[in-house]
């Protein structure tokens, strides 16, 4: 048959509304450890509807450097990566009432190494083979175009008990390669699914990814050589004996602060660097948050453990969801709790993986090891339990630059940290010694560097809330 050996179908998501959570407080940037940089907590704006009743909302951009496009997703979406197969990223609405899943949109990408595609041919070999592989009742076959590239557009419902409204837009950027856009939720909501889709549609941007991927190459290469000869004297002196406190602030109000200390120590019979992070936010609107993050690693990188462990809200209806990891030798095993749920990943690191792996704890001492007269960008391997694989993680030093800070005008650098090629980095701004002053993540989260009677005038219980998280 002339047609796709793969199909996508988004069906279903694994990432619970307490699991986002979790990532926006322990998934964050370099030292803070928190990020609001979900769809659901970003800042959006509406988007033109294709009927003034189908009003769709779209939050900010997301770029896949990788793959070659960039698109505005849905307002109030959880938001997830999949390297599990071809499906690449993928959104859920939720139900506000009962939590479950209203309807999915996801990018999949898929394959075929014909030279020569007739889309109206291949179309019609696609909805047959959905037909049969998903029961799909294909009402209508389209050839069109999508960010000025060919498509073939398909969508009807699914046959069974539960019916399924499924559309599916195959875009082809280049000979032989598809990415396809789909959307699937109930049969009675598909004019609104269509319009969901459609306002999405319209946002999608193609280029091509060679420059991106030959910079990631580089990037990685320089990561290899940076840590190859990173010794250990280096990442001793590199640890800041004094504790450390930061505000986290969203526009311009306090919403939470860091407390971090650094030192030497032994671990499992391993001599290493710790570091450990107590976190309280309260974004408006939302539950409190406390968040414990103890992470270690040998200078030679052979051992890593880590511990995150979160709670939210307080008494009887908090939610506690922790994060275990080792990392030895070549293998990762990572025990998670969440919503109840137990899990093990493990995962090993492969020679291509162990030359660029980079340990929590090192992360947070990088703007201290690297050079930051010189503007350049090394990128790493930075394990992330969810998908139990790696991402690649991109430091970059940008230069000298004087910020505000305090009242006052200060000479800093500026550097980036992006925690995926996929998502927006965060800015951070250091002294000549690396030491952080101010982090502006992209969804205008902002921590800046503070003494601790700043912080206690901001948060009176800041020590006792820090000794409480001590004994969770």
């Amino acid at each position: 048959m002339d047609g796709p050996d793969y199909v996508a179908t988004g069906t279903t998501v694994s990432m619970t509304m307490a699991r986002n959570a979790l990532m926006l407080a322990l998934s964050g940037i370099v030292v803070l450890g928190l990020s609001v940089r979900s769809a659901s907590a970003q800042t959006t704006s509406p988007a033109p509807a294709t009927k003034p009743a189908a009003a769709v909302e779209l939050g900010r951009l997301y770029k896949n450097s990788f793959n070659g496009f960039s698109l505005r997703p849905p307002v109030d979406t959880e938001w997830q990566r999949d390297s599990s197969g071809p499906r690449l990223v993928y959104w859920a609405r939720r139900d506000p009432a009962t939590g479950a899943i209203a309807w999915t949109l996801s990018v999949s990408r898929a394959v075929d190494p014909k030279e020569d595609i007739d889309l109206n041919v291949y179309s019609k070999a696609l909805a047959d083979k959905l037909t049969q592989d998903e029961s799909l009742k294909v009402e209508a076959v389209r050839v069109t175009g999508i960010a000025g590239k060919p498509a073939m557009d398909l969508q009807g419902p699914t046959g069974g008990a539960v019916r399924l409204w499924k559309r599916y837009v195959w875009v082809m950027p280049r000979t032989g390669m598809f990415l396809i856009f789909a959307i699937v939720g109930p049969a009675d909501a598909k004019e609104r699914l269509n319009s969901i889709l459609e306002a999405v549609l319209g946002t999608v941007q193609l280029f091509d990814p060679t420059a991106e991927r030959e910079a990631g190459r580089q990037n990685l290469q320089r990561g290899e050589e940076f840590l190859k000869a990173l010794g250990e004297k280096q990442i001793l002196a590199a640890v800041h004996a004094q504790p450390q406190w930061f505000l986290l602030k969203l526009k311009d109000q306090p919403v939470g602060f860091l407390y971090q200390t650094e030192s030497p120590v032994r671990r499992d019979g391993a001599d290493g660097v710790e570091v450990r992070m107590r976190i309280k936010t309260q974004m408006p609107g939302d539950d409190v948050r406390f968040a414990r993050r103890e992470l270690f690693c040998t200078p030679n990188r052979s051992l890593e453990l880590w511990k995150e462990d979160l709670v939210i809200g307080t008494g009887e209806r908090a939610v506690r969801m922790v994060e275990d990891g080792i990392r030895q030798e070549e293998m990762i095993v990572c025990n998670t709790v969440r919503c109840n749920q137990e899990r093990t990943h493990k995962k090993k690191l492969g020679e291509d993986i162990a030359g660029v792996y980079l340990p929590r704890a090192e992360a947070t001492l990088l703007p201290r090891l690297v050079d930051l007269n010189k503007k350049q960008s090394y990128a790493f391997a930075y394990y992330n339990s969810e998908p139990n694989d790696f991402d690649m993680r991109t430091f970059a030093v940008a230069g000298p630059e004087r910020i505000a800070l305090g009242g006052s005008e200060v000479q800093a650098f500026r550097t980036t940290d992006q925690l995926a090629d996929d998502v927006e980095p965060a800015v951070m701004w250091v002294d000549s010694g690396g030491m952080l002053l101010r982090v502006e993540s992209s969804d205008g989260l902002v921590m800046e560097a503070a003494s601790k009677p700043q912080v206690l005038e901001k948060f009176p219980s800041a020590e006792d809330d820090v000794k409480a998280m001590e004994k969770q």
